[in-house]
């Protein structure tokens, strides 16, 4: 049928990276893809509004200090991509769920 779902990008992917220099160290990559999607059909017919796609890359470290206890540090949407991710931000602002910012995280990690 060849027909797109307003909200839902015609393509997504997903890539990762890990390394693990040695000893009690590693750190990750991660990027998410999302093609173009419709946002909205249904406001006047004929007339379509879309968005283009976006890759978002995240980062993080973690040294394992001993088996129980490790810090972290972790970064996600590294290059603050600003997208919409609902189906209609264009005829219901109200209802739109935009992207995640920029965040850093850091902390410790214990087991019991």
């Amino acid at each position: 049928l060849n027909v797109q779902l307003a909200g839902l990008p015609k393509n997504v992917a997903t890539v990762g990276l890990n390394w693990t220099p040695g000893g009690n160290w590693r750190a990750r990559v991660q990027g998410r893809y999302s093609g173009s999607m419709l946002l909205d059909t249904t406001s006047t017919p004929g007339i379509r509004f879309g968005q283009g796609s976006n890759s978002v890359w995240d980062l993080s470290t973690e040294y394992r200090w001993n088996p129980r206890v490790s810090v972290f540090v972790r970064a996600t949407n590294v290059f603050d991509r600003r997208y919409g991710e609902g189906a209609y931000p264009v005829s219901q602002p109200y209802n739109q769920a935009l992207s995640p910012p920029r965040a850093l995280a850091a902390g410790v990690r214990t087991s019991i």
